[in-house]
């Protein structure tokens, strides 16, 4: 897999037992579907809250112009804002996979 950002091979990495891909570049990391929830719930089982649906509350979703092609799929993923926000998610709707920039 390549890094969407700078097109360099991703390095996996173990984070709590799940493996995940991150960019030695740029530092954003690569989750395939569930991986950021399960670290999360490894984490901090208090943040079981956070848990949601990502596609079911799409009408809280700004969703804006695709810049980054999913290093899984090679497809355009959609960029994500919930409400106000300032937090982008790039989204793979095809493997529900996500990309999140190191800022």
């Amino acid at each position: 897999m390549q890094c969407p950002n700078c097109n360099v091979p991703l390095r996996k990495k173990v984070v709590h037992g799940i493996e995940i891909n991150e960019c030695k570049k740029c530092k954003g990391i690569w989750f395939d579907k569930d991986e950021l929830r399960k670290i999360k719930d490894i984490r901090d089982s208090d943040l079981n809250w956070l848990d949601f649906d990502i596609l079911k509350h799409r009408d809280k979703f700004k969703v804006n112009v695709p810049k980054k092609i999913c290093p899984k799929c090679n497809i355009k993923m959609e960029v994500l804002n919930y409400d106000d926000s300032r937090v982008e998610i790039d989204f793979c709707t095809k493997c529900n996979g996500i990309w999140l920039d190191k800022k």
